[in-house]
């Protein structure tokens, strides 16, 4: 399923689009990656998939095109992203940061 959400940077004409939201109450996330190729995002969604992680693209239409957000988990707080941030960046070598879930 796709969830539409508007987020205060964005303007009324411009829409975020979250694809297989991991979760309506979560607060922070983890973000591998932005694109502006789509089959880029994909193939890092499809790495993530392969390693067992639980990857969504999160979608911001802007003026220069859309960004392709490859990001995974659904922590409640900073801490507990963090840790599995470390977690993850270690075990796959892989730059990554903490993001506010449903914001840019």
């Amino acid at each position: 399923p796709s969830i539409t959400v508007t987020a205060a940077a964005v303007t009324p004409e411009k829409k975020i689009t979250m694809i297989v939201a991991p979760s309506k109450t979560a607060r922070f996330t983890i973000q591998v990656g932005a694109f502006r190729n789509k089959s880029n995002a994909e193939g890092m969604l499809n790495r993530l998939n392969k390693g067992g992680y639980d990857p969504f693209i999160f979608t911001l239409d802007t003026d220069g095109g859309a960004l392709y957000m490859v990001r995974f988990g659904a922590f409640d707080t900073r801490d507990a992203a963090s840790a599995a941030l470390a977690d993850f960046a270690h075990k796959e070598g892989l730059a990554a940061v903490v993001a506010r879930a449903g914001a840019i």
